[in-house]
Parts: C-alpha cells; structure tokens; sequence
C-alpha cells in the first residue's frame, strides 16, 4: 500500500500460479530462447521471451514471413535485447497483437543490440489492434506522429524515456486512450498538444505542461473528468487564468493526488508585483479541487508572486498530504489545524511565512499529524502544536518555538504524552535556543526516538534527559556544529548502533564523570556497529568502540580512541575489533603506530585503507595474523609506503590485493576475486549504511561516498 492507501503491489500465491500456467495450455508460451514462427502453435495467444541468444541464427528470429500468417498472438512481452531488424519484424509478422511490452534487457554483451524505442514507435503504426504498448529504454525526443493513428490504443505506457520532449502533435485522435503513463520524474515536456481535452476517457495523466507559446491550455483541462491517480500540472507561470466562474479540476471525483507547479527561472516582470500576485492568486482560486482530493502541493518555484493560499484549501476535508515549497510571498497560512484527516505537512523555502493567526492562550493543535518537514522558514513561530507525531520531525532553518510549546504542553490524558512516538528526529541549522531545550526535563516526551540528526547548530548540545537516557535510540548524527564542545554521555545509550560525526572543528569528545579518566576505566559504547568521525581534529575524548562488526571510518581527526581500543584487554567472550569488517583511517597526524595487539583481533577484517597518515611508519608483525584480508590500501603515506616495499613486506605479503599510492604492488587473485572482495564488499557495505540515512543527512552520504572513493579509485 502507499501513503493514500492504494495498492501498489501484489503477490500471486505459487500454488496459484501453477494453476493458471497449467489451465493456459497451448494458449500461454514462455521462452527463455529465440524461436521462430515456425515453432509457435496456432493456438498460442499470448507469447513471453525472457531470454538472449547472440548466436548467428538471431538475425532470423521471427522468420520472414509476409504479412497475413496465420500466428494469432495477441500478447507479446518481450524482456531481452532486440535488434532492430527484430523489431522491424515484429510489426510486420504480429499484426493481431493487442498488447505489445519490450523492455530493454540488461545484458551487457548485447549493447550494440539494445532497444531503439525511436525505431519501435514509428513502426508500431501497422499494428491497428494494438490496444496496450508499453516500452522501456530510452528513446528520442519525440513520439512520432504516426502513433496517433492506433485508434483502438487504451494504454501507452514509456519508461526512462528520460529525452522526451514532446507528444504526438495529433493525440486528439486516440479517442479510446485511458492511460498515458510517463516518469514524470525525469520526463521534462515543453508543453502538452492542443486537442488533449478531447480524451474523455483518459484516467492516468501523469504531467500536464502548459507551453510558454504552444500548446494546450488550461481550459482543456476541463473536460478530462475521469482523471484518477495524480496529476501534476507545470508551467503554471505561462498559464492565461482560466474564465472566472470555470473551475477546471472542480468535477474531478476520482483525482487523489495533485501538484500545482509554477516552474522555475520563469521571465516575470518584477516590476509588476502586485499586478501577478492578483493574477496567480486567481489562478490558483480557479484550481479549485474535488474534496475528494487526499495530497496536494503547490510549488512556488521561487516565481510565485501571490502573498495567500486559496479559500477552498480549509475545505478538502479528505486531505492527507500537503506541501508548501518555494511561495517566497506567502506570510500565514489557513487553518491547517482544522483538516482532521491531515497526517504529512511540508513547508519549504517561505522566507515570510510567520504561521497561522492564534493566540497564544488558546493555541490549536494537529489532531492526526504523523510527519512534519519544515525547511527555509526562519519567521514561522506560530504553528499549531503537534503531540502526535509519530514518524519523522524535520526542522531547518526554523524556529524551535513550536517544537518548545508541543513538548510543554499537558495532554487531557495522562498516558498520553507530546511527541511520545516520535521515532525520527531532525534539527539543522538551529541558532538561537536549541540549548534551551535542556533547561527542562520532559520526562516521559521523546522517548521512542530511533534516528536523531543535529546540523549546523550555533550553541552547545544540550537535549533533554528522556532523550539522553533513551533505550530506542539507534541512530546519531552530528554535522558542522562548530561551537559544540562536548557531547552527552552518548555510551550511557544502551541500543546505539550507528554514530556520525562531521565538520565539528571544536569538539573534544563526550561528557563523562571525573573518575573515570583512567584507561582502566574508560568506558565504551555497548552495542556500537558503525562509527565514523570526519574534520574533527580535537576529538580525542571519546567512548571507546570494541563492538563495532561493520565499519569505521576516522578522517582528518585524533587517533587516540582507536589505539585505546585496539589495546584493550581481551574479554571472556570476544576480542575488541574482532568483528569489524570495514576499517579505514585517514588523515590521522597523531598516529605513529598501530598496537601489535590490536592488530591480532582484526581477524574479520575484509578491507583495511590507510590515507594520508604522515607519521606512520611501519605496520606490525601482527599483519601475519590477519590471514583471510583480501585487500590493503596504503596511499599517500610516505614512511609507510617505503616501508611496505622494503622491511614490512614479509608482513603483509599473504594479502592478495596490494595498493600502494594508486599502483597496484600484488595481486594474486583474479578478476572474480577482486569483484568479490573489493566492489561486492564497498557496494555490500554503502547500501547498508546508506539504507539507515535519509535523503536529507547529505552529509553522511558524503562520508560513505568518500569511503567508496577509497573502494573505486584504483579499480577506475
């Protein structure tokens, strides 16, 4: 299911589908070779090929039959690499088909023969009973006109047709059309042809682009009442404002999602502000929804002039989603508050927006707002509270004020508390009173917090104890704090698994009583798996980290805490690092030696990078014990370097991929090996690090993309 609750996929049982293959017959054929026409049954109606072949006999396919054969094929899905005298072919022997899917095939030996959809779109025209064409790869920038004339067409669905531009000049014909199908993602349309609003049975229409000069209007728009699903309308910037009294998507009962896109780097006349901000604020009063519509977003572009939101938006009771990106006028907003069904709320990029108009003794709250994302909006302080919030809390750039006042507030309810199922937590670019929040002890608020990100925070960080003290808490992530000093006791948090640490010039390490200095007494994170610090110099006063069994990354920071933890004793149950799989250090200028009893436990080790350590200067005897790591890279460490040529090499020459300063020094493997160790383990290792991040920590996807350089360098 997705957000709106649709089905997005289903299984079929095996059992199931057994039954159909068996009751099919001669009816349904599968192949995983090339046939000919010859070898297809007169009886067969619905034909599958899966496979490849790249022997002489492929140029002969499908045979070279005139048309009027006798192969009655009505289905034809093809998932492998075509030629294009195949493709040719097909349209001249299988004139009966109804549906016709080619998907371009990955195979790397058959590039030369990949999909040429340019080609397949102006040949499908001789098939007049085509009713289902669907194409993957990536075709020209053009639909060819000709394809207009499959009358009888009820679904073109494109896939990565990523250079498409424009759409047959005469769509008006398809009358029968139901669903055109577009990666409205990457497919970037000048505009949409005139004549559109004539399909009155068209349901899926991903993008409606109005053209600056061309094209059809927003008028047409009018007539398409069976349009379901989500429509996305660009180039509202170009658009004239529909007849006053005309509400073009008013009667659109089956419409779920929409976009109402602006466009971008539009040539507005700035000097006539006030004049389009009318003119854009009646055109979106003219967009007037169905209350049936569950998300919306309206998108700004930076080139929306109008300073309010429509009247009707308080009115779609049925609303799920709703998103306010890039309306650099817009200053409050309508009573969001008052949309019960309401669960995703997202506000970028409103530099004036202040909030709703409330006062403070009488503050409204979100009834069933899951997930909020505010960025860009440093005025908005007044927003109703959100003590429901059950999935991800976003905050850029914003004031803390409204999360202040959700977290104070008393519930009617004593079990329940604000933000007591908040599982994500994300607070970027904070400079005025994100240590304020420490002042008070919310007890019983945020304690189900899983992910915590803190980016680019102006003062210390101080959290509340409920958060400090979380059992849930699995995830840390601090980016370009340059005043923070010191952290919070984060070992004390006995789930953490995964801690990042970036661009915090300041910071000396973790806050820990007095008397436990002593090396004896250090104490260590409980369950930590992942641990990476980057261009963090002064950091030396740190948890040590004997758990970690995925990776760790050290960059541009102090080598104390790892030479602490390789030298600890051995406990009853398992050795420091002995499980870790993925290590690399760089830029480390403390670090003149690696302990010889360390280097024994690192037994699982499987990739072992060393950059730019100057001081450096020999790796220990205890290399030898590392008997199943497949590869060591050692780059722009001069001592070592020469080292490892020289006196170190009985030490690590066992290892079968050397690098050293970019050039291969060994390898004794193969080709298979090093896909193996070397991209299996760096692809293995970035998609489950990158699986825990979302989209917006950039700068954790910058570390593990540094750590792939490490990875990909010498195999480029």
């Amino acid at each position: 299911m997705d957000d709106l609750g649709n089905m997005s996929t289903c299984r079929m049982h095996d059992l199931m589908h057994d039954l159909v293959d068996s009751m099919g017959g001669e009816k349904i054929m599968r192949s995983s070779d090339s046939i000919c026409l010859e070898n297809i049954s007169l009886t067969t109606c619905h034909l599958a090929i899966t496979g490849d072949r790249n022997d002489g006999s492929r140029e002969d396919y499908y045979g070279d039959h005139e048309p009027g054969n006798p192969c009655k094929v009505r289905t034809l899905i093809c998932l492998k690499n075509l030629s294009n005298k195949e493709l040719k072919q097909i349209c001249r022997n299988f004139l009966r088909l109804r549906v016709l899917v080619i998907i371009e095939g990955s195979n790397s030996e058959c590039n030369a023969s990949s999909l040429d959809a340019s080609l397949i779109l102006s040949s499908v025209h001789k098939l007049k009973h085509l009713r289902y064409l669907g194409l993957g790869g990536s075709g020209g920038e053009k639909i060819p006109n000709s394809v207009a004339t499959l009358v009888n067409m009820q679904v073109l669905k494109l896939v990565d047709f990523w250079r498409l531009k424009e759409l047959p000049r005469d769509i008006k014909t398809l009358v029968n059309l139901k669903h055109l199908e577009l990666d409205s993602e990457y497919v970037v349309l000048n505009h949409v042809p005139k004549g559109i609003g004539e399909l009155k049975f068209l349901q899926t229409l991903s993008t409606f682009v109005v053209g600056k000069t061309v094209g059809a209007g927003l008028d047409e728009l009018k007539g398409l009442n069976a349009l379901s699903g989500k429509l996305t309308i660009e180039g509202l910037a170009h658009a004239n404002t529909p007849r006053e009294g005309v509400y073009v998507l008013k009667e659109k009962l089956y419409l779920q999602s929409l976009v109402l896109d602006w466009g971008r780097d539009c040539d507005r006349d700035v000097d006539g502000v006030t004049l389009l901000s009318t003119r854009d604020e009646g055109m979106l009063e003219m967009l007037w929804p169905h209350s049936n519509l569950k998300s919306l977003m309206i998108r700004g572009g930076g080139v929306y002039q109008g300073a309010k939101l429509p009247n009707w938006l308080s009115g779609l009771t049925s609303l799920v989603e709703f998103s306010l990106i890039d309306c650099k006028r817009f200053e409050y907003l309508p009573q969001l508050h008052q949309m019960f069904s309401l669960i995703k709320l997202t506000i970028q990029n409103c530099p004036l927006l202040k909030g709703i108009k409330e006062e403070d003794d009488n503050w409204p709250r979100f009834h069933c707002l899951s997930s909020l994302c505010i960025k860009g909006c440093p005025m908005l302080t007044r927003l109703p509270t959100f003590p429901t919030l059950e999935g991800e809390l976003q905050l850029d750039n914003v004031s803390l004020a409204p999360f202040a006042r959700t977290i104070k507030m008393k519930m009617r309810r004593a079990l329940i508390h604000p933000l007591s199922n908040l599982t994500k937590l994300a607070l970027s670019d904070m400079d005025d009173d994100l240590e304020s929040l420490s002042h008070h002890d919310f007890k019983n608020c945020l304690i189900s917090i899983q992910d915590l990100t803190i980016e680019q925070c102006g003062r210390g960080v101080k959290l509340p104890g409920s958060l400090c003290s979380s059992i849930y808490l699995i995830d840390i992530a601090l980016f370009r704090c340059k005043m923070v000093e010191y952290l919070p006791p984060l070992h004390e948090l006995p789930s953490l698994k995964m801690l990042t640490i970036a661009d915090c010039p300041n910071l000396k390490g973790c806050w820990w009583k007095k008397q436990q200095a002593t090396e004896e007494d250090w104490p260590h994170f409980l369950r930590l798996s992942y641990l990476s610090i980057r261009c963090c110099p002064k950091l030396t006063r740190i948890p040590l980290f004997p758990t970690l069994e995925g990776g760790l990354l050290l960059e541009k920071t102090s080598g104390q805490a790892l030479v602490r933890t390789m030298k600890m004793k051995r406990t009853a149950l398992v050795a420091p690092l002995s499980k870790l799989k993925e290590m690399i250090i760089a830029g480390i200028d403390d670090l003149e030696s690696l302990p010889e009893e360390g280097i024994c436990n690192l037994t699982s080790l499987q990739e072992f990078v060393i950059w730019e350590c100057p001081r450096l200067a020999s790796l220990p005897p205890a290399m030898r014990h590392l008997t199943s790591l497949p590869s060591l890279r050692v780059n722009d460490c001069e001592k070592l370097t020469e080292r490892c040529k020289e006196e170190d090499w009985p030490n690590i020459s066992h290892i079968p991929y050397i690098l050293l300063n970019y050039k291969e020094l060994q390898n004794l493997g193969t080709e298979v090996f090093l896909f193996s160790s070397a991209i299996y383990y760096a692809i293995q290792s970035l998609l489950t690090k990158l699986s825990f991040f979302p989209p917006s920590c950039m700068d954790r996807r910058a570390t593990m993309i540094e750590a792939a350089r490490c990875y990909a360098l010498p195999l480029l």
